[in-house]
């Protein structure tokens, strides 16, 4: 086992819930088909992709440490790329409706593809540009760094309802977000550290409520 894959092990055992008994080893053929499908697809960076996988499937549970998702809840993960942090979350939390909006097809219909092999249900999957997307009426949003904290306010808030939350992992190095700037629908309820699975190296997850309607 890797230190990474260690790192992994010991995240499901820090999340907040009971993970279902076979998490560990459907993230495992998660991480196995995407190293797969990648030689065909260019669905993650190829230099050091063993290392990659883990780091992506690392982080996406390293947000699950500082978020709990209620019963029945529906989260829109935006710009989800080859499933992260989307088809983790789900992973985890198997009551949790997700929808997947990602512009590229090729990485969407590989969505498809692994959320049928992980037996997973549940799923809608949306071919499209963020701004393209109907308005959903989630109770969650998550976006990895697709853009400022201002735009991805904006793309989402057609999306949440009222006290929905929208997260956002982002760089360390990036300033806070002006308050003003976000307007009066918004509220900060979580602006914290926390590490990632590169050595020495942290990221901010911001977390912000929709108040107005």
């Amino acid at each position: 086992m890797t230190a990474l894959q260690e790192q992994i092990s010991q995240l499901i055992e820090a999340l907040p819930v009971t993970p279902p008994p076979d998490l560990l080893e459907k993230l495992q053929l998660f991480r196995k088909e995407l190293l797969v499908a990648n030689r065909r697809i260019n669905l993650i960076s190829r230099k050091n992709q063993e290392q990659v996988a883990d780091r992506l499937i690392s982080d996406s549970l390293a947000l699950l440490t500082l978020v709990e998702y209620r019963p029945d809840a529906t989260l829109l993960d935006l710009g989800s790329g080859a499933g992260f942090p989307g088809i983790v979350h789900k992973l985890v939390y198997p009551d949790l409706r997700v929808i997947s909006v990602e512009s590229n097809r090729r990485k969407i219909e590989w969505q498809r593809t692994i959320a049928r092999r992980l037996d997973l249900s549940g799923i809608q999957f949306l071919p499209q540009r963020l701004e393209k997307v109907t308005p959903q009426q989630v109770d969650y949003v998550v976006a990895k760094a697709v853009g400022s904290v201002e735009t991805l306010c904006r793309l989402a808030e057609p999306h949440l309802l009222s006290g929905g939350l929208l997260i956002l992992p982002r760089s360390q190095a990036e300033s806070p977000p002006d308050s003003a700037k976000l307007g009066n629908n918004w509220e900060i309820v979580l602006n914290t550290e926390y590490e990632t699975a590169e050595p020495d190296k942290t990221a901010k997850l911001l977390v912000l409520r929709k108040v107005g309607n």
